[in-house]
């Protein structure tokens, strides 16, 4: 039986090009052994004629190019325009990146080594100065020098917030685990290597750091762990100290937060510090990933108290700083025996303004915690451009020190990505140029303007319909979130949800986040929805019976 395939649903032979069939009449392709359409893992989308996109070795006509793009901006401006559950900046306007997009520009390697790149038409002059500009912000100093440990150094990211995620811990096992890259070495000649040290004070664990993260975390934390080999402390604790938990019984999945699910999203800094001491204690090196406005709550971890509780206990056990000799040389080097990122995607380039606007008086709510190189602990920080700021495309920003570089020659330190999209910067370059901080601070201004109209609308609702939909904020937080609707109004507002368990029961919340092309009619006309006969399914015993 022939197997349908394309817009006119042809078997799939019929659809075959000339050049996909030998002159013995032998194919040069593969055909399909089922109907894609009929495979769960081809699901159906609203609004989407799945067979109009299906490929074929002849191609499809203009007048089906022309329907499929058609539909598919149709469902693009759909969704966008009803935006709510997701981080991500719908409004972004970037006249200047139109003028490259028709060219290939890629920035390859270190953006302050012009020389590493092979590529002539690279942007790196303006990423430069995009670094620059969110240094400053994070408090960074700088500019780059490379003969200065404690100035920037970092790279635009062609994804999301983890890549930084997982070039972070990645740096920071090697890091931890006294390597260094070298070149030159007698073994391999004129070629870059990792290579171990070795550490003057010498332990069996000394070369195994172990990894922290909350329950609230961001699940590519957990994703970048597993890729990196870096074990938690859960699976260490598991395999080495069974009986000794310091809080008693089994060892947990995360670091819980305060209060459990019922509570902000911010990390348990009294119960971090406990578990970081007795590893600490053991000889592991530490690493901690802090989340900051990144998760389904919008919760902030306090980055500075947890600093204040947890460098006393890293001195006691001889973790703040570690002397290790480099493999070649016999050079001594001192590094630290712990490793603090912070995964600031979503906040890091807003609660800067948020904290300017305040000091001005001009924004009534007192900012998050401190997050930033301000602190003595911070390792490095990551932000990601498409969910405030707004990009076409999934980007961000990687900050951390020079002194935490692999090798002892800058020129040496590669970036994660290999060659990386050099259209990033000048979009980057472009908002930041046109757009001062007076306009910075007053975009978050009425962002936490509309969120609190939000919050009130969604408490009035429940008033109004007699219901406890759980509707709950995280202090400063651009996430609301409540019992999750039916999954009609869910689909339509791109909501995202998670179970938690809160006053004895298991609930299913979804959530909001109101970004900056969010505005007081569209939670009006979401409100609309959710008054409709049928918008919350009940969940429970209780409310099913």
């Amino acid at each position: 039986m022939e197997i349908p395939h394309g817009p006119e649903r042809k078997p799939w032979r019929e659809t075959l090009s000339d050049m996909a069939v030998a002159e013995n009449g032998e194919l040069l392709i593969i055909p399909p052994s089922r109907d894609p359409l009929q495979l769960s893992s081809y699901p159906s989308v609203p609004g989407i004629t799945q067979e109009l996109y299906q490929l074929s070795s002849s191609g499809l006509t203009s007048q089906q190019v022309e329907i499929a793009l058609g539909e598919t901006r149709e469902k693009v401006d759909h969704v966008t325009t009803h935006m709510l559950g997701f981080q991500a900046n719908e409004t972004p306007h970037f006249p200047f990146l139109s003028q490259l997009c028709h060219m290939h520009i890629a920035n390859e390697g270190d953006p302050f080594n012009q020389s590493q790149s092979s590529i002539s038409c690279d942007s790196k002059w303006l990423e430069r100065n995009v670094l620059d500009y969110v240094a400053s912000l994070w408090h960074a100093k700088w500019p780059h020098d490379p003969s200065d440990p404690d100035s920037y150094w970092g790279y635009l990211l062609p994804i999301g917030s983890t890549e930084a995620n997982i070039f972070s811990v990645c740096t920071a096992r090697d890091y931890l685990s006294g390597k260094f890259v070298v070149s030159q070495t007698p073994d391999h000649g004129n070629t870059k290597s990792y290579l171990q040290g070795k550490f003057e004070v010498d332990s069996s664990n000394a070369h195994c750091p172990v990894s922290f993260y909350s329950t609230d975390a961001h699940f590519g934390v957990a994703k970048a762990l597993q890729v990196c080999d870096i074990p938690t402390f859960h699976e260490v604790g598991r395999e080495l100290y069974p009986e000794e938990n310091p809080l008693g019984g089994a060892w947990p999945l995360s670091v819980p937060c305060e209060n459990g699910d019922a509570g902000s999203g911010s990390i348990d800094i009294e119960v971090l510090t406990k578990y970081v001491d007795f590893f600490s204690g053991k000889g592991h090196p530490i690493i901690i990933v802090f989340n900051y406005g990144s998760t389904f709550k919008g919760a902030y971890d306090d980055v500075a108290a947890a600093e204040e509780a947890l460098l006393p206990v890293l001195k006691k056990n001889g973790m703040y700083e570690r002397r290790v000799v480099h493999p070649v040389g016999e050079v001594v080097v001192t590094r630290r025996g712990f490793w603090f990122h912070v995964d600031a995607a979503l906040a890091g380039f807003y609660m800067p303004f948020v904290e300017m606007g305040y000091g001005r008086g001009l924004i009534e709510k007192k900012p998050g915690p401190v997050f930033d190189f301000r602190l003595e602990s911070v390792s490095s920080v990551v932000a990601s451009v498409a969910k405030h700021l707004g990009s076409p495309w999934p980007c961000g920003v990687y900050i951390t020190k020079t002194g935490t570089q692999l090798a002892l020659t800058a020129d040496l330190e590669p970036t994660f990505s290999c060659s990386r999209n050099g259209h990033i910067a000048p979009l980057l370059w472009s908002h930041f140029s046109s757009k001062d901080f007076e306009y910075q601070v007053r975009r978050i201004s009425h962002m936490l303007e509309v969120t609190d109209y939000a919050e009130g609308k969604l408490k009035g609702l429940e008033q109004e319909l007699g219901k406890d939909l759980w509707v709950s904020r995280t202090p400063l937080s651009l996430a609301i979130y409540f019992k999750k609707p039916n999954p009609d109004i869910f689909r339509t507002y791109s909501l995202s949800s998670k179970t938690l368990y809160v006053c004895g029961e298991v609930r299913v919340y979804c959530h909001i986040y109101v970004m900056e092309h969010v505005v007081k009619q569209s939670i009006d006309s979401f409100l609309e929805d959710l008054k409709l006969p049928g918008a919350f399914p009940a969940q429970g015993p209780e409310e099913l019976q």
